[in-house]
């Protein structure tokens, strides 16, 4: 209980109560309360109550109520209400009622109300104006501006101004300004400037500052400042400061200041100062002394 970051795998059943964000892969079940962010692959069927923002791929079915931010890959059928931001590809129907985003990709028919967001597959060239939520798959130049979510794939350059999402793959190199959530995978270099939530992968490089939620996968070198949340996996070091949680898989060293909390699995090392909550899995020892916790 409490602020959370937490991430589980091979996990059948996860109850969480407060601020929370899960990274869950190949569970089955998750119910969840309070604000929360989930990223759940390969998952059967999740019931999500609250603020959340959910990335499901190769799931049958979602139901959301609340605020939420709904990423989901070959779905069959998504009956989404209320506040919804949906990306679905190689879905048959949506139907979509309130304040929607939808994208959709290889889909024969899309009904959308109130206010939409737009998807476009091979196009050259969109610049979009509103309120809007997009994807774009093999577009050489997007720019968008005002309150825009954006998830590209293969894109070379993406310059971003607003309040955005973005999700890319592949894509070399992001700039972005403003309140921002970024997914991007196997991209070189990423500078974010701003409130972010940042997924990447296989990146080498990755420099953040603001109010700064990360995860990514095979860096090799974090620098980050201010309040900062990341999951990294597989990294060899993590230089973090300011108010931090972090979740680290894999990850042979750490070294963290600030307020942080801390997930880490078959990690060798932790050194922790300052207002700490950890929980480490599958670690050898834990000793935990006042302000520090270490193993």
């Amino acid at each position: 209980m409490g602020i959370i970051e937490f991430i589980d795998l091979y996990n059948e059943e996860i109850e969480l109560m407060g601020i929370i964000a899960v990274i869950d892969l190949y569970n089955e079940e998750i119910e969840l309360m309070g604000i929360i962010a989930v990223i759940d692959l390969y998952n059967e069927e999740i019931e999500l109550m609250g603020i959340i923002a959910v990335i499901d791929l190769f799931n049958e079915e979602i139901q959301l109520m609340g605020i939420i931010a709904v990423i989901e890959l070959k779905n069959v059928e998504m009956h989404v209400m209320w506040i919804i931001a949906g990306i679905d590809q190689y879905n048959e129907e949506i139907d979509v009622m309130g304040m929607i985003a939808v994208i959709d990709l290889y889909k024969e028919e899309i009904q959308l109300m109130p206010i939409i967001a737009v998807i476009d597959l091979y196009n050259e060239e969109i610049q979009l104006m509103g309120i809007i939520e997009f994807i774009d798959l093999y577009n050489e130049e997007i720019q968008l501006m005002a309150i825009v979510g954006i998830i590209d794939l293969y894109n070379e350059d993406i310059h971003l101004m607003g309040f955005i999402a973005v999700m890319d793959l592949y894509n070399v190199e992001i700039q972005l300004m403003g309140i921002i959530a970024v997914i991007d995978l196997y991209n070189e270099e990423i500078q974010l400037m701003g409130i972010f939530a940042v997924i990447d992968l296989s990146n080498p490089e990755i420099l953040l500052m603001g109010i700064t939620k990360v995860i990514h996968l095979y860096t090799e070198e974090f620098l980050m400042v201010w309040i900062i949340a990341v999951i990294d996996i597989s990294n060899e070091e993590i230089h973090l400061m300011g108010n931090i949680a972090v979740i680290v898989l894999y990850n042979e060293e750490i070294q963290l200041m600030g307020i942080i909390a801390v997930i880490n699995l078959y990690n060798e090392e932790i050194e922790l100062k300052v207002v700490f909550t950890v929980i480490v899995l599958y670690n050898e020892e834990i000793q935990a002394d006042g302000d520090y916790c270490c193993n």
